[in-house]
């Protein structure tokens, strides 16, 4: 239950990072609005991966979900913690190439997801 709460809340605080990128991408403050929408990435990273490991031990995903598929999202999923901290600390050298990387891990868990809808992973 904590888990699942706890990946709730930081979604919920995502819009405020957003706005803040928003307004202030293009000002001196741009690196500190990006710092902040990636570190709350982080956070969110923590949470989904607590809560997509506690899920996987306990056995509580779908049957549908192969072992081979719980092993290959265990190793994806715990990249974006410390890409997102990387982006955090980047944005304060250059906050587009934050966001790049920020952009990179949606293409990633884009993917990840279309691949948990259809296919399957031998």
């Amino acid at each position: 239950m904590f888990a699942n709460g706890f990946v709730l809340l930081v979604t919920t605080i995502v819009p405020f990072p957003t706005s803040l990128v928003a307004d202030y991408l293009t000002t001196p403050a741009a690196g500190l609005a990006v710092a902040v929408y990636a570190g709350v990435f982080v956070v969110s990273g923590i949470s989904y991966n607590l809560l997509w490991f506690w899920a996987s031990y306990h056995h509580l995903l779908k049957s549908t979900v192969s072992p081979a598929q719980v092993r290959v999202f265990s190793r994806i999923y715990p990249i974006g913690i410390p890409l997102y901290l990387a982006a955090a600390i980047l944005a304060f050298w250059n906050a587009y190439v934050s966001v790049g990387i920020c952009l990179g891990l949606w293409v990633v868990w884009g993917w990840t997801g279309a691949v948990r809808k259809g296919a399957r992973i031998a």
